[in-house]
């Protein structure tokens, strides 16, 4: 990744389904992780079909100002 790295704040997560996801900070400091957690139940139309589509949409602001591209790893988990 080229640098040099800088905090994000304004930090912002809309899920599709769900809509906003409330996560413990609205800043994200250099190789630093924002874990955010949310639930939703599967209906039976889901498990028939073995998949349920989600995504979610992230906004923040580079502390420089900078409004060029970025870099950005996003994970999830199933339980």
């Amino acid at each position: 990744m080229p640098g040099p790295y800088v905090s994000l704040t304004d930090v912002s997560l809309v899920d599709s389904t769900l809509g906003p996801v409330s996560h413990p900070s609205t800043v994200i400091a250099p190789g630093r992780v924002l874990e955010c957690t949310s639930r939703c139940t599967t209906t039976q139309d889901d498990v028939l079909n073995e998949s349920v589509t989600n995504s979610v949409f992230v906004t923040a602001r580079a502390t420089d100002g900078f409004s060029g591209p970025g870099f950005a790893r996003l994970g999830e988990s199933r339980s």
